[in-house]
């Protein structure tokens, strides 16, 4: 947060002060002896208010033959939009485009601070807010809306009387900066405990502490004059850590992501990784290959139990020839025929069962004859070591090859690891720099840009719900004064409303203009418009009497107003 001066124009008034600079008459009285101008002394600011002057209200007040003449000229004119009814003391001009506003949840036993779409701040206490009887809302939610009205853009959509009359002198309000301020709960408002005021610190683009502090009293129609808020000034300071912490979060190594397949492709150039990569498919094709040939574990003969072999001739049965050093033993309690061992048997067929028994058919050609036994091939002696000491060295060489695929595959995982921690190193540390030049960039801009920005903080409190405007009244210096014979709005009417735009005060001075009366041109007024039937018109010329509007239409949006005016 940017810290701040407070000026010291900005104290608090008592009650009593602001009271008595509400009788304007008498310190007009007063001072009239001093020689400086009317708006600039300090008491100007202790009006009792500002209304908009209706200028053809105050001509029926005043002539009772006009008016009688006019009303039978409104009854025979269609064309009059108005007829010169009397207005709302804020009277919005369209009826479809609002200043848009900001809309706080406020927990009302817990109150907050909450931050407006410009910057500005709101710090509402806890139980801050009466129901209609006066009693203090607890346990709801109350929907705070809150304007910020900006420019003389928001000025003229918001129909907030902008006017100053006093002594029979003109004055317009420039205004620092205007907000209102409502609450709701669905529907119904809710008002604000005046022991509980809301504290609000608006943004504003006008740093002097010539502006006063003032109410829209719309019930009297009129700005009750509050004091003075205070400035505060923003100062060339460098940011906290906390502050760039918050704007500029830390980078973490955890934080860095790098894709998969990028790792991949890093991974695929590294001449290392090639190398233990064709190592591994080697080594994987080889302990594939002796998975294939894996002898069956040697099964050593039972000296009890009843076995028989085979007389095999390797020629005649090749595929027998596995099986020549081999008994096949029986299960425990079968035992073998003699008749059988006895005969001549010249088929013989084995078939493999489960648990490592086969089925053994003997059989004879062109004869049905056909014995079968089931039994365990088992080896005895020194067959059983050899055929031992084979499969040991077969699972051995198996083994070792795996011990060498899983260090090659570990190798290349520890390569892929180590690659994606140097790109992580790498992009961390690009990021550390780059946070850095951010820092460094927004310092060198606040340091720069600090000489010139205007914008400030302007502080106040407010006790009860409405609009309230940072201040200073304009004196409206009159140009030409014409009498007005005929009013061209696209077409001829009796009345409109004419505002006068001072974007350079950010202000606006709202009057009327009708036909058969005076109207007054401003030097310091850059532009003016006319609204008549919701349409903006700008006044291009006045001859002979005549007022002559450029007719722009019903602006549908703020910026449809700004391109028209040429704000």
């Amino acid at each position: 947060m940017t810290d701040y001066k407070f000026d010291i124009d900005g104290k608090k008034l008592s009650t009593e002060e602001i009271d008595a600079k509400k009788d304007f008459d008498s310190f007009y009285k007063g001072v009239q002896t001093k020689g400086k101008s009317l708006f600039q002394k300090v008491w100007f600011w202790a009006s009792t208010g500002m209304a908009t002057i209706i200028i053809g209200t105050l001509l029926f007040n005043n002539s009772n033959d006009f008016s009688n003449a006019f009303a039978e000229k409104v009854k025979k004119d269609p064309v009059s939009p108005d007829n010169l009814t009397e207005k709302p003391f804020v009277n919005p001009p369209f009826d479809d485009l609002i200043v848009e506003a900001d809309i706080f949840k406020v927990n009302a036993n817990k109150g907050g601070i909450f931050k407006s779409r410009y910057g500005s701040i709101l710090r509402i206490p806890a139980l801050a807010f009466f129901n209609k009887k006066g009693k203090t809302i607890t346990n709801k939610t109350i929907d705070i809306r809150f304007t910020e009205y900006k420019d003389v853009a928001d000025q003229i959509i918001s129909g907030i009387p902008m006017t100053y009359d006093s002594a029979g002198t003109k004055y317009m309000f420039s205004s620092a900066g205007m907000v209102e301020i409502r609450g709701f709960i669905g529907d119904s408002a809710v008002n604000l405990n005046p022991e509980k005021p809301i504290e609000i610190e608006m943004k504003s683009d006008y740093s002097s502490t010539e502006y006063n502090f003032y109410c829209l009293d719309e019930k009297n129609k009129k700005w009750d004059y509050l004091g003075k808020d205070s400035v505060g000034k923003p100062e060339p300071i460098k940011l906290t850590k906390e502050e760039i912490n918050a704007q500029f979060p830390e980078v973490k190594k955890e934080d860095v992501i790098i894709p998969e397949n990028q790792i991949d492709a890093e991974l695929q150039k590294a001449p290392e990784y090639q190398k233990r990569n064709r190592k591994s498919i080697q080594i994987q094709a080889q302990v594939e290959e002796l998975s294939l040939s894996t002898p069956t574990l040697p099964i050593k003969a039972d000296k009890e139990a009843e076995k028989f072999s085979l007389d095999i001739i390797e020629e005649e049965n090749p595929e027998l020839a596995m099986y020549k050093d081999v008994q096949f033993q029986l299960e425990k309690g079968e035992s073998i025929n003699p008749n059988h061992a006895n005969q001549n048997w010249n088929n013989v067929s084995l078939e493999k069962g489960e648990n490592h028994e086969v089925l053994i058919t003997f059989s004879k050609t062109n004869s049905h004859q056909k014995v079968q036994y089931k039994a365990i091939p088992v080896l005895d002696g020194e067959a059983f070591e050899k055929a031992m000491q084979a499969y040991n060295e077969h699972i051995g060489k198996s083994e070792d090859l795996k011990k060498k695929l899983k260090d090659a595959k570990k190798q290349i995982k520890f390569l892929r690891k180590e690659i994606k921690a140097k790109a992580i190193n790498k992009q961390l540390l690009e990021a550390k720099f780059e946070r850095l030049e951010q820092i460094a960039t927004l310092e060198k801009a606040k340091l720069e840009n600090i000489g010139i920005i205007s914008e400030v903080k302007r502080y106040f409190s407010v006790n009860n719900m409405g609009v309230f405007n940072c201040d200073r009244a304009e004196k409206m210096i009159v140009k030409n004064n014409s009498i007005i014979k005929n009013i061209k709005f696209g077409r001829n009417v009796n009345e409109a409303i004419i505002i006068d735009i001072f974007p350079d005060l950010n202000g606006i001075y709202q009057h009327t203009s009708l036909i058969n009366t005076d109207f007054n041109e401003y030097s310091n007024s850059t532009k003016t418009i006319g609204i008549c039937n919701k349409k903006i018109g700008v006044l291009k010329d006045i001859i002979n009497g005549s007022q002559i509007f450029t007719v722009k239409g019903k602006p549908k949006t703020k910026n449809d107003l700004i391109e028209w005016l040429e704000l």
